[in-house]
């Protein structure tokens, strides 16, 4: 689906410069870098793109979700929200001692959702992928449907083919942990390209950044949520 207007071209530029961070040596990163990066806007909402490069996942190698690491980048800037990427070819994002995992760990404390960017083939047939994992809570459930509600007319799909149920998804390990909560979304390679789809890219942007500001009035500052919902201690 084409977006009825577009998000400013400085947007799409950021996107295609951000990227670029990820896009060095192939994919395989900035193999400089000590670890994953992490963007703090004191935001209760965190987006994470773990698969942002070449990686392994249980010892095997897993090409880079092409664009989810400027994509990140670009939706945290436009809306105010904290950003955690991985920047250098890594083990799998939740291995055991993988810096992404300990990174995570230090910064989910004070967040209410995690939303975790990925990228899928366009064979599936479908724009968009919300997974809930085994374990959703009422927030993550919520936060599902505003962004189908934000996404009407793409194509849609909760949980299939991509439910984010699998012990070694970012989802699974933060619901297993009981961190907080956490959806994975699935983004179709039509939609993450800025250089040589602006209109497709533009529309994502422009929807995720209304799903953003919608979820953000749902959640609600750890600090004030009952004793037994709130996460293990710091």
């Amino acid at each position: 689906m084409s977006a009825s207007r577009s998000m400013p071209d400085d947007m799409l530029e950021l996107w295609t410069r951000r990227e670029l961070g990820y896009s060095s040596s192939n994919y395989d990163g900035d193999p400089t870098a000590k670890g994953p990066k992490f963007v703090d806007r004191g935001s209760t909402i965190l987006l994470t793109a773990p698969h942002s490069v070449n990686h392994l996942r249980l010892g095997s190698p897993k090409l880079a979700d092409r664009g989810t690491g400027g994509l990140a980048e670009v939706l945290g800037e436009v809306s105010g929200t904290s950003v955690l990427c991985e920047v250098s070819q890594a083990s799998a994002a939740i291995g055991e001692g993988a810096p992404f995992r300990d990174a995570l760990r230090k910064q989910v404390p004070n967040v209410s959702l995690i939303i975790d960017l990925h990228g899928m083939s366009d064979s599936h047939g479908i724009d968009l992928c919300v997974g809930l994992g085994r374990h959703p809570g009422g927030l993550a459930i919520e936060a599902s449907q505003v962004i189908q509600n934000a996404f009407a007319g793409y194509r849609v799909t909760e949980n299939y083919p991509f439910s984010a149920q699998a012990d070694y998804t970012l989802t699974s390990f933060v619901q297993r942990e009981h961190m907080t909560e956490c959806i994975q979304v699935e983004i179709g390679a039509a939609y993450r390209d800025p250089s040589s789809a602006p209109a497709a890219a533009s529309g994502l942007i422009e929807r995720f950044v209304a799903s953003l500001a919608e979820i953000n009035r749902l959640t609600v500052p750890v600090q004030t949520r009952p004793i037994s919902q709130q996460r293990r201690d710091k």
